[in-house]
């Protein structure tokens, strides 16, 4: 926020990347923010599989090495399995016989900018698909039209799988979810004046303002209630 502040920056176009530790923060960041980076470049790093859905819309290139002695390539491997599948589909490069130091090769490959300059991040989407692991998870915490407000703490991981359907109708999956909230100025929602909003199989009640609705899942998921 602050490098985009000072200088003149296409947010449309911000490509995040990192090796080893930087590598790990490039999964951690790319899946907890997947509306604000165009792709990811990580190296060498360890991921969560469980949070592989949040980068349908984030292209990746993975890189690393499979005699790496401090984070093992199966870190990789695990992660790139989960996202194909789901159907995705990230490019993998491994280095046979390279140690750690496998960013010297990674950000040598040829077309590595090229690949990166390519992409643009979405902008607007009409469906949300997200999960968080919840004691970890600060909120308010935005992703395009939504805004998670609150969470239940507790182990495990949460979700959010919110769709607009048609003009003012919403339709949402909660779990591990307290309050959340629809931004109308993020979404493309058109000209609606109305909302009808299911919450976890229920017609849902709301507070709302010309900006805002603040949703409290008083009707929550099986799951919460076990």
């Amino acid at each position: 926020d602050a490098t985009c502040g000072e200088y003149r920056i296409d947010p449309d176009r911000i490509y995040l990347s990192g090796l080893s530790m930087g590598g790990i923060g490039t999964w951690r960041i790319g899946t907890r923010h997947p509306d604000r980076f165009a792709a990811l470049a990580p190296v060498c790093g360890e991921a969560d599989p469980k949070l592989a859905a949040n980068l349908r819309r984030t292209p990746v290139w993975c890189f690393h090495g499979d005699a790496d002695p401090v984070v093992p390539v199966g870190e990789s491997r695990r992660m790139i399995a989960a996202m194909r599948e789901l159907g995705l589909t990230p490019k993998y490069s491994e280095y046979a016989g390279v140690p750690h130091n496998s960013w010297d090769r990674a950000y040598g490959e040829q077309g590595l900018y090229t690949w990166l300059l390519q992409h643009r991040r979405v902008r607007r989407t009409r469906r949300i698909q997200y999960h968080f692991p919840v004691r970890a998870f600060e909120t308010p915490h935005t992703l395009w039209w939504l805004r998670l407000d609150a969470v239940r703490k507790r182990p495990g991981y949460g979700s959010v799988d919110a769709a607009i359907v048609g003009a003012g109708v919403l339709k949402m999956r909660t779990r591990g979810v307290k309050q959340l909230s629809v931004l109308l100025d993020e979404g493309p929602f058109g000209r609606a004046t109305s909302w009808r909003v299911e919450l976890n199989g229920r017609r849902c009640r709301f507070a709302a303002d010309e900006r805002c609705l603040v949703l409290k899942p008083t009707v929550v998921s099986e799951e919460d209630q076990r």
